[in-house]
């Protein structure tokens, strides 16, 4: 099976990549739903990326668009952030 983040998150898919971090598909262990986990990148030059994905998550928090999708979850003291699914799916409980 995936990579478990914050004991709540397994990893299914690499959706994408960029200079903020990866975007994985994962299903939320806790809500049995699919979302998409955002990873900061450990490395990198200014904040701490913990610091920067909650920045990014209040930023993303205050906007309402129907192509914008709002963060869900802030893992505290990590690099990790987490979006609902942009699709209406939910998750397959055998996942």
């Amino acid at each position: 099976m995936g990579t478990i983040l914050a004991d709540r998150y397994r990893l299914l898919e690499l959706v994408g990549t960029g200079g903020m971090g990866d975007v994985w598909q994962a299903v939320d262990e806790r809500l049995a739903r699919l979302v998409a986990v955002k990873v900061s990148p450990l490395h990198g030059a200014g904040d701490h990326p913990a610091l920067r994905l909650h920045r990014e998550a209040r930023a993303a928090a205050r906007l309402s668009h129907p192509h914008i999708v709002n963060p869900a979850f802030v893992v505290l003291d990590s690099p990790v952030l987490t979006y609902r699914q942009p699709e209406n799916r939910e998750a397959d409980p055998e996942l």
